[in-house]
């Protein structure tokens, strides 16, 4: 009489292909979300160096003249609806030690213009940088259209680079998501 049923080599064999099975698709899934989550990371840092950026422009191209300053981690860009350079309308700062942009309006308090997610990427700054991105610049530099640098009350067109990233800690060390937007502004004169 023949038994029927399956052998432990059967047995053995449908279980090593399920685990195969299982891992393989677990390795899929895994690529998937981490996919997915670059996407998102990348997209939010774009969305917010977009808005910024915007700002910025629509502030220099009403100006009269404007003034940039630099000390250490922190970059200051006045704007003035006056040619003397008396009355200031915006001020623009980013600290790079605090990982904060923000505009000050006359007297009202500072705003700060990236989500808690984002800030200027700020090279001498211990633990500033995310993952393994290497710094080459400060995340927000402003110089005449020429590449000169700004001395005084300048009237003339600026370059403006602005560089965010993804706040560090708040990604993995394997991606990292950062932008960096340039162009050059003309103040109305």
């Amino acid at each position: 009489m023949k038994k029927k049923g399956f052998t432990i080599i059967e047995l053995m064999v449908v279980i090593a292909l399920f685990g195969v099975l299982i891992t393989v698709l677990t390795t899929v899934v895994i690529q998937a979300i981490q996919g997915a989550n670059r996407a998102s990371i990348q997209n939010e840092v774009r969305q917010n160096a977009q808005k910024v950026f915007s700002d910025l422009g629509t502030e220099i191209r009403k100006a009269s003249c404007l003034t940039y300053s630099s000390s250490g981690t922190t970059n200051t860009l006045s704007t003035y609806s006056d040619s003397g350079c008396v009355n200031s309308v915006a001020t623009y700062t980013s600290d790079g030690g605090a990982k904060t942009f923000t505009k000050t309006i006359g007297a009202f308090p500072p705003i700060n213009l990236l989500s808690t997610q984002v800030a200027p990427v700020s090279c001498g700054v211990s633990g500033s940088s995310c993952g393994t991105a290497s710094c080459t610049t400060n995340g927000f530099t402003v110089t005449g259209y020429d590449g000169s640098p700004i001395v005084g009350n300048y009237p003339n067109a600026v370059k403006v680079t602005l560089t965010v990233q993804q706040t560090p800690g708040q990604t993995r060390s394997d991606f990292c998501g950062i932008i960096t937007l340039t162009d050059t502004f003309t103040p109305r004169n």
